[in-house]
């Protein structure tokens, strides 16, 4: 008994070195930072959804949007004028703070083309001299107008901009009312985002704003913004975000300190607030809802006196933008389409009411993770294999509804990515331990991958069978399924010896293509296949893998059609292949009785929409924007439309995949690209919806590239749209079947 407590506590401590060992990996710890990113946003998501909008009425943003655009004209055109009309009729309504989520880099200007036609319209009106027009003209601005504005106000803050494409440091001096605090009067600093290339407003902006801070918030590196930068690092000063310094003025900070965990505010000596940083100096946004749960007002309305001057009395304005059109759209976890300035809103409400999101700190962390190890230790031991395999994804999903309702009650964050490392990884050892030998090992994965694997990965995983990672997991994977065109009508008139026959040898030489080009063949579906590359192993380019692929089994399909065109169902056989790239939980779906090792997700089910959506255009092999940019110039595509699948919103750019560079003669391969040049002119026409002209092209496309299945498909869809336009038109093409 004392020997088996013995192995046991041996056992939990070998578990905790190799553990805490493969968490300084990088693979490990960039997959629980991206398991981390995607339990974040769905308990805001799920947070949000049960939640009532709040209602925030201390901040308000004046929205440059589609209305203004409307009402005022071409954005690029405005005079800067408008904003100082905008500042005058705020402040003199009492705003606390304004603040311009925008860059005023340019004066008013006007081309020498147009101050040459208005010398000239005005001399011929007013006899005066030609010069002294034309230097009047040419003089004229509205920046004077805004300035004043800037300097009467003094409650307004301007922002900057770094143009971070350069690495090179641009030195400049800074303005004096831009916060600058030297980097070394600081004990500690946090490894702060630094600018390189600062781009300021125009002088006489500048010098007369109250404030000016950079105006950057920058996404994780899968595109989502879930977090703020506060400062930035600035030379060998310490610079502020335009919107944090809103909030140093709004508590009349005076002092700022650093920890490990914390920006420190200080007024007057007294500790006025702790923002919860990470070792980057960044802070999480506390999202409220969904993009406009701030109140926006049309920036033509406040041009036009719409809205009451009093009614911004005591508020922040910030004006920005939700125009499409002027790009400053972010994805957040909760909205893919949501305005930049609302971020920048976000932050200075978090702040002024104290309802940051914290981590929790490394202590606590480590006695939680310790108390899970200790209670997955206890059950998965206790029980049998079946039991335990069913107490993982138990215990994870209760840990899951405590860290959710820790999340939401308090605003308190737990690293979720290394409870589900730990319970998986005290999972596996146990697991692995229960079934002690190698060779058991070796043989449970020949069983389960022996019908799905070339014989390389079989061999690779069969040596070390570490690299099978079991349960799922959030995996880059390309994945690839194919269909026989008119199959039921095949099989409906082909007699059943005839169809087996032509199915094994279909089957068998398409499933070769696969193996070839190191794929997982995934299953059967009748006559389709399903394969993934990049599972279970790693394969550095599964995207370009697939595509070889497919090009290979579009070949074979054609050979094997003209084998059995004896029979008449057989010939001119078409197979339809749908390829997509992107992230998708890969593993075991099945069941202790049936193993199932296949991906799952919108990643995956995109996949199996392309492949149909062959029918639809008339191609052969579609595959998604995700996957083309994985190809390299090996490759000759094309696209041919921007698609949001049935249940989707989103749009997704397809391509056409038509064959590798050299299966083509220079010729044919020069003339391919002349036609594509010419589609593609075509498919921008129709992308910014002008039909009429999209359908001129394609008439005189077709009357050269009349076999061009796909173009004779666009255009069925023009002159459609010609006769009836679709509704708020973006460019992206609405699929209302699957």
């Amino acid at each position: 008994m004392k020997g088996k407590y013995l192995l046991v506590y041996g056992l939990i401590i070998i578990y905790t070195v190799v553990s805490v060992l493969f968490l300084q990996l990088a693979p490990v710890s960039g997959s629980i930072n991206r398991i981390n990113k995607f339990i974040y946003d769905l308990k805001f998501n799920i947070s949000i959804a049960g939640r009532e909008k709040k209602k925030i009425n201390d901040i308000v943003i004046i929205d440059l949007d589609e209305k203004s655009i409307q009402k005022l004209g071409r954005y690029s055109s405005w005079p800067i004028a408008y904003y100082g009309e905008v500042v005058n009729y705020i402040s003199e309504g009492g705003a606390k703070a304004i603040a311009f989520d925008m860059f005023f880099t340019e004066a008013d200007s006007l081309s020498a083309e147009i101050v040459s036609y208005y010398t000239d319209d005005v001399s011929k009106k007013i006899n005066l001299d030609k010069e002294k027009i034309f230097s009047v003209i040419k003089s004229l601005n509205t920046e004077k107008i805004f300035a004043d504005a800037l300097h009467n106000s003094k409650i307004t803050t301007l922002g900057a901009f770094d143009n971070y494409f350069r690495d090179e440091l641009n030195l400049i001096t800074l303005p004096k009312n831009m916060l600058q605090i030297p980097i070394n009067s600081f004990p500690y600093l946090p490894k702060i985002k630094k600018i390189t290339n600062p781009n300021l407003p125009i002088k006489s902006l500048s010098d007369n704003a109250n404030s000016i801070g950079f105006g950057h918030i920058s996404p994780d590196d899968d595109g989502t913004t879930r977090h703020y930068e506060p400062m930035f690092i600035y030379d060998s000063l310490l610079v502020a975000n335009f919107s944090f310094q809103l909030v140093l003025d709004a508590l009349e900070i005076d002092s700022i300190s650093f920890t490990e965990s914390y920006c420190k505010l200080y007024s007057k000596s007294d500790e006025k607030i702790n923002i919860p940083i990470d070792e980057e100096g960044r802070t999480y946004l506390n999202f409220y809802g969904v993009k406009k749960t701030f109140r926006y007002i049309s920036f033509s309305d406040i041009i036009q006196k719409r809205i009451p001057q009093k009614y911004f009395k005591d508020k922040i304005v910030f004006v920005g933008s939700s125009a499409i059109g002027l790009h400053d759209l972010k994805t957040i976890p909760i909205d893919q389409n949501y305005p930049g300035v609302e971020l920048h809103a976000t932050f200075v409400h978090n702040a002024l009411h104290n309802e940051f999101i914290r981590p929790i700190n490394t202590e606590l962390q480590i006695i939680v993770l310790v108390i899970l190890v200790l209670i997955s230790f206890y059950l998965f031991s206790r029980f049998n294999i079946t039991w335990t395999v069913l107490l993982y994804p138990i215990i994870l999903f209760v840990a899951f509804i405590g860290d959710y309702l820790i999340f939401s009650s308090f605003h308190l964050l737990i690293n979720f990515g290394l409870v589900i490392y730990f319970s998986t990884t005290s999972f596996i050892a146990i697991v692995l331990y229960r079934y002690k030998t190698e060779l058991q090992e070796k043989m449970k994965i020949k069983k389960t991958f022996g019908h799905y694997l070339p014989s390389s990965i079989m061999n690779e995983m069969l040596n070390n069978p570490e690299k099978l990672k079991l349960g799922g997991e959030y995996k880059n994977v390309t994945a690839l399924f194919t269909d026989i065109k008119g199959f039921t009508s095949i099989s409906e008139n082909v007699e059943p010896s005839e169809l087996t026959k032509f199915l094994k040898e279909y089957m068998t030489e398409l499933t070769s293509s696969v193996f070839k080009n190191e794929g997982m063949l995934d299953k059967y579906i009748g006559d389709a296949i399903v394969a993934l590359f990049g599972v279970p192993l790693d394969l550095e380019n599964h995207a370009q893998k697939a595509c070889i692929a497919a090009i290979e089994m579009r070949k074979l399909s054609h050979k094997i059609s003209d084998k059995f065109s004896n029979i008449e169902h057989f010939k001119n056989l078409i197979t339809r292949i749908g390829i997509n790239t992107g992230d998708m939980i890969t593993g075991n779906m099945g069941s202790e009785q049936l193993f199932d090792y296949t991906g799952i997700g919108d990643n995956m089910n995109l996949a199996a929409r392309l492949e149909a959506l062959n029918k639809y255009y008339n191609s052969e092999i579609l595959i998604s924007e995700a996957t083309r940019n994985e190809l390299s110039d090996e490759f000759i595509y094309r696209e041919i439309d921007n698609v949001a699948v049935k249940g989707k919103e989103k749009g997704v750019r397809i391509f056409e995949l038509i064959d590798l560079v050299f299966n083509l003669k220079e010729n044919e391969l020069a003339n391919i690209k002349i036609q594509f040049n010419q589609f593609n002119i075509i498919l921008q026409n129709y992308y910014s919806g002008n039909w009429k002209l999209a359908n001129e092209n394609l008439g005189n496309y077709l009357e050269i590239y009349s076999s061009d299945l796909v173009a004779i498909s666009l255009n069925q869809k023009i002159e459609s749209f010609n006769l009836i336009p679709p509704i708020n038109w973006s460019g992206v093409f609405k699929m209302e079947s699957k």
